[in-house]
């Protein structure tokens, strides 16, 4: 079945980098000769669902985020566009969907620090979303997790139903609305929008992650995302 482009995109960039040593924000940091955000939205902007994206970064860098972005020569029925971040993650991203104006059904929130995101897994989400209303890729965990207190073990969970949640997340757009809309009544912020859906009472699935669709965190990640890139492994 043809969809059209019906999937909008916010690109969650507002961050200020302070664990990147100085580097500054992360979205404009360079990865194997292109920027965090330019190798992030062309990944989008080759999807075929795509109909819009707007990339929320720092009010400092609004005039070069648009820079970036137009020079990526979208589609002309892709709306580009950039808005600035708030306070906190949930605040960054609302304004991201208010910078929306297509209507379109679907909303991916995405995290630019995700760099070696891939259009197969883009693919694989939407298509769960579409029929589920809600889905969040993840990856199960390798290690053991135990639960500290004071530099003591308390408890050892049980790996087995725990995962790694990873971003492209996307929604109906209606739902997302709604949970922004409640998390901001209530004061209450999270780590990602799934959290935000959860807290609201929607069902939200689970669908494989990809292993390689790591966070950038830390500097010593530069080198390890570029050595998975020279070596095709995204």
């Amino acid at each position: 079945m043809t969809h059209g482009r019906d999937l909008a995109v916010v690109l969650a960039g507002a961050g200020e980098g302070t664990r990147m040593g100085g580097r500054g924000p992360k979205l404009l940091l360079p990865l194997d000769g292109k920027t965090l955000l330019e190798r992030v939205a062309s990944v989008f902007l080759a999807h075929p669902s795509v109909g819009e994206l707007v990339a929320v970064v720092p009010e400092a860098l609004l005039d070069r985020a648009g820079q970036v972005l137009r020079a990526l020569h979208a589609p002309p029925e892709i709306r580009l566009d950039v808005t600035s971040g708030g306070a906190t993650r949930r605040e960054s991203v609302g304004r991201g969907l208010r910078a929306l104006t297509r209507g379109l059904p679907w909303v991916a929130v995405h995290d630019v620090a995700r760099a070696l995101v891939t259009e197969q897994l883009v693919t694989r989400v939407l298509e769960t979303a579409r029929v589920e209303q809600a889905a969040i890729p993840a990856v199960p965990l390798r290690d053991t997790v135990s639960e500290v207190d004071a530099g003591r073990i308390v408890r050892t969970l049980d790996r087995t139903r725990l995962v790694a949640v990873q971003t492209p997340q996307i929604f109906a757009d209606a739902i997302l609305r709604r949970a922004h809309a409640s998390a901001e009544a209530a004061g209450r912020d999270a780590t990602d929008d799934a959290s935000l859906l959860e807290a609201s009472g929607t069902r939200v699935v689970v669908v494989p992650g990809d292993p390689m669709n790591l966070k950038l965190t830390e500097p010593a990640d530069l080198a390890m995302f570029e050595l998975f890139l020279r070596h095709g492994t995204s």
